[in-house]
């Protein structure tokens, strides 16, 4: 089969099924329309796949968007199949002028879209995009149920250039769930300036006050209560030296772990540490 007989066999379903989803809105009786099917090929077929017309034994079956406003349909339609806001936005003034309801002009109304441009907020060094960790996984599992009641979140703070000709960086919060390896690292945050965050206090304290809510009270997910903790923050060294805090691991007090004080080389320029016995640091966690 070409490909002028597929677009053509695709496009004629896409027209019936839209005759038949518009039908059930329209009270009104409104002139039947005829779609001449394309002509195929009668010595090609199309593999494990049958295009079959509407019959009145149809009207008998429950549809999902029975006693749901035209427009939630088509806006849950558009966002479940990922339609193009080009696509969506034909489909609108098709539906404008050839129906009696009111359809927005633009897709981006339909569908509810928020303004990305006034969650860019300006902090000390550089901007900030704050996405959300309950927006990222709302977003991600949307009407579906998880499998587990707990997710353990693993976080991931890092720099990294945009290029080699410049100062530019990023600085993402990034987190993925221990119980689910196979669903991608979701973006919580995004400093972008030319050196890291001058503010520990403004680029954390989004992320630690939404956490904090979210292993306290848990998020629900599809009618389903989720619990939240963390199980590790993964960072490197300076990345770890910046979220806690403290000294970076080149300087005389860069050791996390003990109290141990290095000892400045002036040859080597570098700093070293002369014993590997010093106490450990105590932290108290009650």
């Amino acid at each position: 089969m070409t490909t002028h007989h597929m677009l053509c066999c695709y496009w004629y379903e896409q027209v019936q099924y839209w005759y038949q989803f518009l039908s059930s809105f329209i009270k009104s009786p409104t002139k039947e329309i005829h779609v001449d099917e394309p002509e195929v090929d009668s010595s090609a077929e199309l593999a494990n796949e049958d295009v079959s017309d509407y019959d009145s034994e149809d009207d008998d079956v429950q549809h999902w968007w029975d006693g749901v406003e035209i427009q939630e349909c088509i806006r849950c339609w558009a966002l479940s199949t990922h339609q193009t806001h080009q696509a969506l936005n034909g489909l609108l003034e098709i539906l404008r002028k050839k129906t009696q309801f009111k359809f927005p002009k633009d897709a981006r109304t339909l569908l509810q879209t928020q303004p990305g441009a006034q969650q860019i907020v300006r902090i000390a060094g550089g901007e900030y995009w704050y996405h959300g960790i309950a927006t990222c996984l709302l977003k991600y599992f949307g009407r579906v149920q998880p499998k587990t009641t707990s997710f353990s979140l693993n976080v991931s703070i890092d720099g990294l250039p945009l290029h080699n000709s410049g100062p530019t960086q990023f600085w993402p919060i990034l987190i993925n769930i221990q119980e689910e390896p196979n669903i991608p690292c979701m973006i919580v945050a995004i400093f972008c300036g030319s050196t890291k965050p001058l503010s520990t206090e403004e680029y954390l304290r989004p992320f630690v006050t939404e956490l904090k809510d979210l292993m306290e009270n848990g998020i629900i997910i599809a009618d389903k209560l989720i619990q939240i903790r963390v199980r590790a923050f993964i960072a490197d060294s300076p990345a770890r030296a910046f979220i806690k805090g403290t000294a970076n691991y080149n300087a005389k007090s860069g050791c996390h772990k003990c109290t141990v004080l290095g000892e400045y080389h002036h040859g080597f320029r570098v700093v070293y540490f002369t014993s590997v016995d010093a106490f450990l640091f105590l932290i108290n966690c009650t």
